[in-house]
């Protein structure tokens, strides 16, 4: 879900050796965020998958697949040409873009093996009042578009290798998160990263990123999805491989 911590993850993750899209490619930062680490190319592609499906990530259409088909007829050679330009050269790579909780099924048909997964998310009533302060939405549809993001978001990633990473764990612990992160990543064949990669991406990660907080009641249905992440979130003891689902 947007506004929950994806782009420190996709920066720290360029520190600890993956490549980021091509730098005139990148998407330049804002008063809200100074280093977004997405493709513009890849975005705008998204952009268009969206519409395809009836809606836009602030409203998205109907749940459901069905638009899949139709987008790959027309769509998936102008994808493939787009990925291999803002991802030219070889080597493991992060791509982030919040829309992929929407639009994974295209890519997923598309995809090149291996493909792994960073979930990253944040507690629902922080990124609700971070999005009533960027865009000026009440919380109950910050918190409805945080919910119907992070459900359609596991429901894509089934079967896919995921690992589960919550923001405020990353905030408050960088180095324990990504050392885990890091050797998730060797787990799963993607690259071995160094305990020198792991601090300078541990850097990256400071409590003045997090403007908001998520303390409060939120609806019961919402509870209940943030306890079944927190179940997959918990933070790995010594020699863990990481979370996983």
């Amino acid at each position: 879900m947007h506004r929950s911590g994806t782009s420190v993850v996709a920066g720290s993750l360029a520190e600890m050796g993956l490549r980021l899209p091509n730098g005139p490619d990148l998407m330049p930062g804002g008063p809200y965020n100074p280093r977004h680490n997405e493709s513009l190319g890849l975005t705008a592609l998204d952009e268009a998958l969206l519409a395809r499906a009836g809606g836009t990530w602030d409203a998205p259409g109907p749940e459901g697949d069905e638009w899949v088909d139709g987008a790959l007829d027309e769509l998936s050679e102008v994808a493939s040409d787009t990925a291999r330009r803002v991802f030219a050269g070889s080597g493991p790579l992060v791509w982030k873009d919040p829309r992929l909780c929407l639009v994974l099924p295209f890519w997923r048909r598309l995809l090149p093996a291996p493909t792994r997964a960073v979930f990253v998310w944040r507690a629902p009533l922080a990124v609700a009042r971070s999005l009533q302060r960027r865009d000026g939405f009440s919380p109950d549809y910050g918190l409805r578009l945080w919910e119907r993001h992070v459900h359609d978001g596991l429901r894509h990633l089934a079967g896919m290798p995921t690992f589960f990473l919550r923001y405020e764990l990353l905030v408050a612990d960088p180095e324990a998160v990504l050392t885990a992160l890091a050797g998730w990543l060797g787990s799963q064949a993607v690259l071995d990263v160094a305990e020198k990669s792991v601090r300078a991406a541990s850097a990256l990660v400071s409590p003045a990123l997090c403007h908001e907080v998520g303390d409060g009641p939120v609806p019961r249905r919402i509870r209940a999805v943030v306890d079944a992440l927190e179940a997959r979130s918990s933070l790995p003891g010594p020699g863990s491989r990481g979370s996983r689902g």
